[in-house]
């Protein structure tokens, strides 16, 4: 470690995993990543690794393919990240070009790349990277500084960080509060089936078919309802159907979906030569020319909902019925889950967030801590309080932070919903954070330098002692 971690940083950022660490890929991509870390970087992690976040625990594969993760190594600007193209477990994951890859595969790669990213952290005169350190809250001290309390998970000493800009990447929940509001076919899945009810999450872990197949036991042609239209929803279904053993009869697993199920297409012209014509204009991304870009199911899943539907020739899979809600569908809805012997809901993910104060010692609401599936942050990637307002110098990057592409990010108009995309975060929305903090660095005042140096002792780079309280910049 070469900072002090009781002194000041330019950019904190709250969570190691995949989200977290997306802006110091996206630097490296774009050769900036030692402007940024002259400026002053510190990681907070609550784990003991780096890199790859919860992806682990999954048993699923993923929903891009190989060549999605290999970009930030081969495209890099950066020796040490460039220099990962041989090794064996890159080698490994690029063997799976052009197809899914497992997420234990996954996560073993994004752990060599966060432990790779997190030693030139803390290589750099003033980069940190505190491990096994739980964010408490983040606190507004100036209107250009934040403090935030951290506790080191092994001694319980805590201790407050400076920084001129928060970054949050502190992960997804499916929070229990939302099944007990939201309604599916006129009634809230809990209470009233809380003896049968799973969560997408779950099944989707390594232990989940076991768990599943627990509950099942005994029952020769298991009836299962997966709610939701999500990928998690669908790769549930797909996990039922081709990774477990158990029997499943002519529609025995449904998906119950509210809005349309969309098949992704490389282009409206390779669409149309299979008869897919479920499309228009506004479902193309102008930039890429992809079909449902955002929306459409790929991979594997893609693959189980073509079948199910008969598109393109492909084999039946008589045991996925599809089921799409409707207020003339409630009935026959309600019938579905009252015999169900296990109904799994995949109504998405809200983002865990971290507690907000003002400068008046206040809590400051996010629009996050919602269990409606409203966005963490706008569109520059800025934290939103509950009015919807932006919140200077707070960030957010990470699974259910709710950006959605747009404009020169390309995406199709039509799109509802949240863009969880590795590739992005490392790239355009890694970027948006990017761009901010180093401008943001760029423009300190001598009130906030001041404040830095009374809090700390620290000065700031380039700055002599009586320089520290008049300078304008660094």
């Amino acid at each position: 470690m070469a900072l002090d971690p009781s002194g000041y940083s330019n950019c904190l950022i709250v969570g190691a995993g995949p989200g977290g660490l997306a802006p110091l890929f996206a630097a490296a991509y774009d050769g900036r990543l030692r402007e940024l870390l002259n400026g002053g970087v510190t990681v907070v992690e609550q784990g003991s690794t780096v890199g790859a976040g919860d992806l682990g625990r999954y048993a699923i594969s993923s929903d891009s393919a190989a060549e999605a993760f290999l970009d930030v190594v081969m495209r890099t600007t950066e020796p040490a990240l460039a220099a990962l193209q041989n090794n064996p477990t890159v080698s490994v994951l690029a063997a799976s070009i052009g197809g899914a890859v497992p997420l234990k595969q996954v996560a073993t790669y994004l752990s060599l790349l966060g432990e790779t990213m997190c030693d030139l952290v803390e290589a750099s005169a003033r980069g940190a990277v505190l491990r096994q350190h739980r964010a408490l809250f983040t606190k507004r001290v100036g209107d250009e500084l934040w403090s935030t309390r951290v506790r080191c998970e092994l001694t319980g000493v805590e201790k407050d960080l400076l920084s001129r800009s928060v970054v949050l990447a502190t992960g997804a929940r499916q929070p229990l509060s939302r099944l007990y509001k939201e309604e599916v076919a006129g009634v809230p899945l809990l209470p009233l089936y809380k003896d049968k009810l799973m969560q997408s999450g779950d099944i989707l872990s390594t232990d989940g078919l076991a768990r599943v197949k627990a509950r099942l036991e005994g029952i020769d042609f298991a009836k299962v309802v997966v709610v939701g239209g999500s990928t998690s929803a669908g790769s549930a279904a797909s996990m039922l159907l081709y990774q477990s053993a158990l029997n499943f009869g002519e529609g025995s697993v449904v998906l119950m979906h509210r809005r349309p199920l969309r098949i992704f297409y490389p282009s409206a012209d390779e669409a149309l030569a299979e008869g897919y014509t479920e499309f228009g204009p506004e479902d193309i991304c102008p930039i890429s020319g992809r079909v449902y870009r955002l929306a459409g199911f790929r991979l594997e899943t893609r693959e189980m909902i073509m079948r199910a539907r008969g598109i393109a020739g492909r084999p039946p899979e008589p045991r996925l019925r599809l089921f799409e809600l409707k207020e003339e569908t409630c009935e026959e809805a309600r019938r579905l889950l009252d015999q169900a012997d296990i109904i799994l809901a995949g109504l998405g993910y809200r983002p865990r967030a971290l507690p907000v104060v003002g400068y008046d010692d206040e809590p400051i609401s996010l629009m996050a801590e919602s269990d409606a599936m409203q966005p963490m942050v706008d569109d520059e990637c800025r934290v939103l309080d509950a009015q919807g307002e932006p919140i200077e110098g707070l960030y957010g990057i990470g699974l259910a932070s709710g950006f959605v592409p747009s404009g020169a990010l390309g995406g199709e108009q039509s799109f509802r919903g949240q863009a969880n995309s590795l590739w992005l975060w490392q790239h355009d929305l890694g970027m948006k954070i990017l761009d901010a903090v180093v401008r943001e660095r760029e423009e300190v005042s001598a009130i906030a330098a001041a404040t830095i140096r009374e809090k700390t002792g620290q000065l700031l780079p380039n700055m002599t002692r009586d320089e520290s309280t008049s300078a304008t910049s660094i």
